[in-house]
């Protein structure tokens, strides 16, 4: 398992060590890889750059939220079907608990 780990990586754009600041993006081919096909209302939580968002959009109605953009997901009051993200992962317990309260199904990436 650990070789095909080795070998993957590279190839989806994975980095090996996070980038120190939370912002360690989720490469646009692994979100559309996802095997995961949410319906009805998603809500993206920390979109970065969007590839969930993309990746999301043949599913449901996609909102999404970005503190560097001005959308703060703590600030999100709304209820939605699904939750689906990448989260900063010094957040990760806020982001779970906020994330849970605001939608009926939540799916960490």
């Amino acid at each position: 398992m650990a070789y095909l780990k080795r070998r993957l990586r590279p190839r989806l754009g994975i980095r090996s060590q996070p980038s120190g600041n939370d912002n360690v993006q989720t490469p646009l081919r692994l979100a559309l890889s996802a095997a995961l096909q949410p319906s009805g209302t998603i809500l993206e939580p920390c979109s970065g750059d969007g590839h969930f968002v993309r990746a999301l959009r043949p599913f449901g109605v996609v909102a999404w939220c970005e503190i560097t953009r001005g959308r703060d997901f703590f600030a999100w009051t709304e209820h939605v079907d699904w939750c689906v993200g990448n989260p900063p992962w010094s957040r990760y317990r806020a982001f779970l608990a906020h994330a849970l309260s605001r939608s009926r199904t939540m799916s960490p990436s």
